[in-house]
């Protein structure tokens, strides 16, 4: 399992380095724009102005830069397996599907836990620059960041296995799925919405518009769902990701078996 990970590690590497010097790029930009509130030309703008500045890249910093370090230390190598023929050469050493899918998925965790230690400390440094009050919630925001991706790479591995290296199907079925998914909650979230205002008698104006009452009382409902969220189900999120990447295990190791009958 250990030269499984390095062969992980050794496909990885040109990737990982332009990724970490991509995320480098992007940190000190962000320290610059910090200078440049207490130095530069951002410092001449009004107080108001500043304040807005510097809550969204309170904001902006750690969630941005955590996206590029967990796509960064993630990666899929199953195409490179496939040019350099890997599976061949497994037959002459005693593994299984689960210890080749596996190394992968234990890799990708260990990339996974590395960049959430990384991703954190940069929030706190993100608290020093913009001297922001601390939100624990980001943090959660920044592990569902991570663990989003671990999905993502996790479907892109499925479907590239299942059709044998062609990386090119492969995203193009996964972006059929996102594009489903995104068009569809849209659509069902807008549905509910219009139900909920109509159920309590509204309707909408001569302009196809929602009167000022029903905008706030639909605001007002939009909040308690999210407390309810925040305050009592945040466990179904991680919840919902960890069986999906359970799921996503098994089929690709499944997938894998299928295609070497």
């Amino acid at each position: 399992m250990k030269g499984l990970m390095l062969k992980e590690l050794y496909l990885s590497k040109k990737a990982v380095i332009i990724g970490l010097i991509t995320y480098c790029i992007t940190f000190v930009m962000f320290v610059l724009v910090k200078l440049s509130i207490l130095y530069g030309n951002i410092g001449k703008l009004s107080e108001k102005t500043i304040n807005i500045v510097e809550k969204d890249m309170y904001y902006i910093m750690p969630l941005s830069l955590a996206f590029i370090l967990y796509v960064t230390v993630m990666t899929n190598n199953t195409k490179s397996d496939e040019i350099s023929k890997w599976r061949r050469y497994t037959y002459t050493l005693p593994l299984s599907e689960k210890q080749i899918i596996g190394s992968s998925y234990i890799y990708n965790a260990f990339g996974f836990a590395s960049a959430t230690v990384i991703n954190f400390i940069v929030y706190f440094i993100a608290l020093a620059l913009y001297g922001i009050k601390f939100d624990y919630w980001m943090l959660f925001i920044i592990l569902g960041i991570g663990a989003l991706a671990f999905i993502i790479l996790c479907l892109n591995k499925y479907f590239t296995i299942l059709l044998k290296g062609d990386t090119k199907k492969a995203t193009a079925i996964l972006f059929c799925i996102y594009m489903g998914l995104y068009f569809g909650i849209a659509f069902g979230f807008s549905m509910y919405l219009d139900h909920f205002l109509e159920s309590r008698g509204y309707k909408l104006d001569d302009n196809g518009e929602w009167p000022e009452k029903a905008t706030a009382e639909l605001n007002l409902h939009l909040v308690k769902i999210g407390d309810t969220v925040k305050n009592n189900l945040w466990w179904s999120v991680p919840l919902i990701l960890v069986s999906l990447g359970v799921l996503l295990y098994f089929l690709s190791v499944k997938a894998l078996k299928r295609r070497e009958k």
